[in-house]
């Protein structure tokens, strides 16, 4: 029988830490879920407030002020379903941001690498038959790592890792 090859995503980490006797007692006695469930949800959050990625109210933003500005546009001009269309928005965008309309895309980049958007090459096209840049906004509530648009990460070429 062959072993099942897992991708690098599917691994997790043990860890491991001593703690006394008396506190694991006054844990359990605490608790009403795993042990596991509850260190995993203690690290997430941990986590989450130590980047500063999710507020107060459970939303999630950028870290970084000029993303989270970036952010923000988007979201201030995407439509309901939370669609962007650069060709029609995209000045707005470049008014209320430090980007030039020229550079929207490429500033872009590093907010779709952290999944807060995704910028998509659209079917229709435009003038000048160009084809359309649209962006899908993550709603704000939406963890940016479990998005359904979130770019997932280029796989390493020349086969399995």
């Amino acid at each position: 029988m062959s072993k099942h090859i897992h991708d690098e995503s599917d691994r997790n980490q043990q860890v491991k830490f001593r703690v006394s006797e008396d506190l694991v007692e006054r844990f359990d006695e605490a608790r009403d879920t795993s042990r596991a469930a509850l260190f995993r949800e203690f690290m997430a959050e941990f986590v989450d407030e130590a980047h500063g990625t999710r507020t107060a109210d459970g939303e999630y933003h950028p870290e970084r002020e000029d993303l989270a500005t970036l952010y923000d546009a988007c979201l201030k001009h995407a439509n309901p379903k939370l669609v962007l269309n650069l060709r029609i928005k995209g000045s707005l965008l470049a008014q209320d941001t430090r980007y030039s309309q020229n550079d929207l895309v490429a500033a872009l980049r590093p907010l779709e690498s952290k999944g807060f958007v995704r910028v998509q090459c659209g079917g229709v096209f435009g003038k000048g038959h160009e084809a359309e840049i649209a962006v899908r906004v993550k709603p704000p509530e939406a963890d940016p790592r479990q998005w359904k648009y979130r770019k997932s990460s280029p796989k390493p070429a020349g086969g399995v890792a």
